[in-house]
């Protein structure tokens, strides 16, 4: 028996010994036996690979932005700096001999340096274009560098005597600007009268390729400007006694911004009639009308609407009105703007309108390509659904304050899958969510 139990064990050992194997085979690293393994050299990057940042098949960044689409640089030149936001390839095309950049291609955010000669002769624009990705189809964005012409271009009246002086001279064309200003002083210091109408200028002049600038209150018409088809520049009134803008009704375009900006003043003005030429403003269109520092005064009080622009088309740049208390009090209409179609950045209204129900008048308006903004106080306004026709807002949509606004179902399809902006409202009859427009949740009866 004790045989027979040796036998097995010893069978046994021997067993397990032939499935081990010998202890050669095993490659530890403490075996002095075992082979030394060549190094491997780091694998490169896959071009592939979705996350190489040099992949030429990685989609590019979807959002070029720049940190501003206009400069506006005096006739003395100088530098502005411009940010470029954007993490793939991009370059830089539009640069002149008198404009100019530190870089025109990049790869990344970047700064770049604008700088702009003086300027010894008349106000000059260019156009920068940014281009992003090296696939089509690529994103662009563009800068406008306008400079103002030389001052010494520039016609300044001050006086009755100067406006006489400048007609003798016949000029159909103006390389500067021209300035109708009242200042006390420089009236008497020249022993002259003060300007209240421009009928002495023959209506002889054509052209403006800098700005027309009104800063007079004694100025009762612009009588005598029915020559002028062109202002170059901006068209400035900041005050002036006339009730509209007759005198101007041939006037077509304005390259640059057209801004009304009141202080406690234009209380006479009350339509835009005399305007009904104007088909295109390069630029913003802006009113500013602030009398909040004094209680008892108003500024554009009788104005009610743009009755009289009727043929405005396009505006580049931003729509603003912007008033505090006491001002704007009985604009109640954008009537006159029927034929608006785009205004290229912001729609921006901060202002206290409490006359304004409405938006009638805005029926052809498609296109707003910034932000949408209400941010004052409309307490009247009931209803947006006279923009019927827009198609697209391609910025945020702010609505604050329209407390009589139960319905904003207008704006559901404007911000359906391929909308990439904001959508808050607050403070109005009903607040809804941009998630609860979309399901349908975008109107609510007012309470009783």
């Amino acid at each position: 028996m004790k045989q027979l139990i040796y036998l097995t064990a010893l069978a046994l050992t021997l067993s397990l010994w032939s499935c081990g194997g010998s202890n050669d085979d095993v490659e530890s690293p403490d075996d002095p036996n075992t082979p030394e393994l060549p190094d491997t050299p780091d694998t490169p990057d896959n071009p592939d690979d979705p996350d190489n940042p040099d992949d030429p098949n990685k989609p590019d960044n979807p959002d070029l932005e720049l940190s501003a689409t206009e400069f506006s640089v005096d006739a003395s030149g100088g530098e502005n700096e411009l940010g470029i936001y954007y993490n793939s390839s991009w370059t830089l095309t539009g640069t002149t001999d008198w404009c100019t950049a530190s870089a025109t291609r990049g790869k990344g955010p970047d700064t770049l340096i604008i700088t702009v000669s003086p300027n010894t002769g008349a106000a000059r624009t260019t156009t920068l274009t940014i281009t992003a990705g090296t696939r089509t189809p690529t994103q662009t964005q563009t800068l406008t560098v306008t400079q103002a012409n030389s001052p010494d271009l520039d016609i300044i009246l001050y006086t009755m005597e100067d406006v006489k002086e400048f007609a003798k001279t016949g000029k159909k064309k103006i390389a500067g600007s021209l300035k109708i200003i009242y200042n006390r002083d420089t009236i008497n210091k020249k022993e002259g009268t003060e300007i209240t109408t421009l009928t002495h200028l023959n209506n002889q002049l054509e052209e403006i390729e800098g700005d027309l600038i009104i800063d007079c209150g004694s100025l009762k018409n612009l009588d005598g400007l029915y020559g002028l088809k062109r202002i170059g520049g901006s068209l400035k009134l900041s005050n002036g006694s006339m009730p509209d803008w007759e005198g101007l009704n041939n006037l077509t375009s304005i390259g640059g911004s057209f801004k009304i900006d009141a202080y406690n003043s234009l209380n006479d003005l009350s339509s835009f009639e005399g305007l009904e030429s104007l088909t295109s403003i390069g630029s913003d269109f802006v009113i500013e009308s602030d009398s909040y520092s004094y209680s008892y005064a108003h500024s554009l009080k009788s104005l009610t609407s743009f009755r009289g622009l009727n043929k405005l088309s396009t505006i580049g740049g931003s729509f603003k009105i912007s008033a505090e208390r006491n001002s704007l009090e009985n604009f109640s209409s954008f009537e006159g703007l029927e034929s608006l179609t785009s205004i290229g950045s912001d729609f921006v209204i901060s202002a206290y309108l409490k006359s304004l129900t409405s938006f009638q008048g805005l029926s052809s308006l498609s296109t707003i390509g910034g932000s949408f903004k209400i941010e004052h106080s409309l307490y009247n306004l009931s209803s947006f659904d006279a923009m019927t026709t827009l198609k697209t807002i391609s910025g945020d949509i702010t609505i604050n304050d329209c407390s009589k606004v139960y319905d904003f179902c207008i704006f559901k399809p404007l911000i359906g899958s391929s909308y990439q902006g904001t959508f808050v409202v607050s403070n109005c009859g009903y607040n809804p969510t941009k998630y609860q427009v979309l399901n349908g949740e975008c109107s609510k009866q007012p309470e009783e």
